[in-house]
């Protein structure tokens, strides 16, 4: 809301108020001074016109006799009212731990393009207000960040005022569920209008690891008896390959595949135990796993 206070002449008696948007108002007011406050609320922010026309008589508008002693005057006013700030959204990461999480600048992530008043058309168009005004709407970001730890090297539960970057950092997850975090981030405008918080989760998960790998020892022509392997978390699929030893000649028919190692006879023809070493790598859905011998 804006007003204009007449302090030139005592028997203004009309005022009409033009608001630069093709809105007009008009009071009559024996008083000598319009209203102090006029509401007026704009369909779009923008720069308008607005103007204040004073009259000495109600008929002087009219155009049917000249007005008394002050006959008639205006005043002008520039607004310019911005737009609240609002940001691009950010979709939720979603990582393996250990993967380096790039720093996100938040002045990159302001809006430009925002409902704004064309004064030719009298309308409200798609402009982008970052051309026009020659600066950036969002001007000052707050940033708060809650939920499970994953490396941030930020405080959490805390605001952050007039943050300028979430830092770079690598994600952890040392446990067997994912863990989860999110960042809200509110922009402010230079006059300190506040926009609407975009909020994004960062999900780190956790690595499949083998548990309980186990040592098997056969005789000859002995059938073997080899348990399935076990991880830390569910929805994992394994991976074996025979890193060291003669495979085929302790009877097995393959030296690499997937899910449990298949079961066979164990043979041994020479006088000296055979030795083979086998590696297990463990996948989830998500995230490759770690091999265990």
């Amino acid at each position: 809301s804006f007003g204009f206070i007449n302090q030139q002449c005592k028997e203004v008696e009309y005022y009409k108020w033009d608001f630069g948007d093709g809105q007009f108002l008009k009071q009559i007011d024996t008083k000598g001074s319009p209203k102090k406050t006029i509401e007026h609320t704009y369909d779009c922010a923008g720069i308008y016109n607005t103007k204040l026309y004073g009259y000495s008589s109600y008929d002087n508008v009219q155009g049917e006799k000249e007005g008394k002693e002050c006959g008639s005057d205006s005043l002008t006013k520039q607004i310019t009212i911005l737009p609240v700030p609002e940001l691009k959204e950010l979709d939720d990461i979603k990582v393996c731990k250990n993967t380096k999480i790039d720093k996100v600048v938040l002045a990159d992530l302001d809006v430009c393009e925002y409902d704004w008043f064309d004064s030719e058309s009298m309308t409200c168009k798609k402009t982008d207000v970052c051309a026009l005004l020659g600066k950036k709407v969002a001007h000052k970001f707050d940033v708060t960040v809650t939920g499970d730890d994953i490396g941030l090297q930020l405080t959490y539960g805390i605001t952050y005022e007039n943050l300028t970057e979430i830092p770079e950092f690598t994600a952890v997850n040392e446990d067997n569920v994912e863990k989860r975090a999110r960042i809200c981030i509110t922009p402010y405008n230079e006059d300190g209008c506040i926009g609407q918080p975009m909020c994004y989760d960062i999900i780190v998960y956790p690595s499949a690891k083998i548990t309980d790998p186990q040592d098997y020892k056969y005789c000859h022509d002995n059938k073997t008896n080899i348990a399935g392997f076990k991880a830390n978390i569910t929805g994992v699929t394994f991976e074996w390959e025979v890193k060291d030893g003669d495979w085929a000649a302790i009877g097995m028919t393959s030296n690499s595949g997937t899910g449990n190692l298949p079961n066979f006879t164990a043979k041994n023809t020479t006088k000296a135990p055979i030795i083979v070493t086998i590696s297990v790598r463990g996948n989830s859905v998500n995230c490759e796993g770690d091999d265990s011998e």
